[in-house]
């Protein structure tokens, strides 16, 4: 997948997830991706910043 192609999917799916519109906190999604998922401490937090740095809003 291209950067470009990613970036479309980003804008058009952005709305669909909880990730943008503050329904989550970044606590809830870090024990999301580590607990349930699974995923290790440096993939939790790149996942988490890549997610803020395309416009992600979590609630304080």
């Amino acid at each position: 997948m291209t950067k470009t192609l990613a970036k479309k999917i980003v804008e058009r799916e952005k709305n669909n997830t909880a990730y943008f519109d503050e329904s989550m906190t970044r606590d809830q999604m870090y024990a999301m991706l580590r607990e349930r998922m699974r995923f290790g401490i440096a993939e939790t937090e790149v996942i988490i910043a890549s997610l803020i740095i395309a416009g992600a809003k979590f609630k304080d």
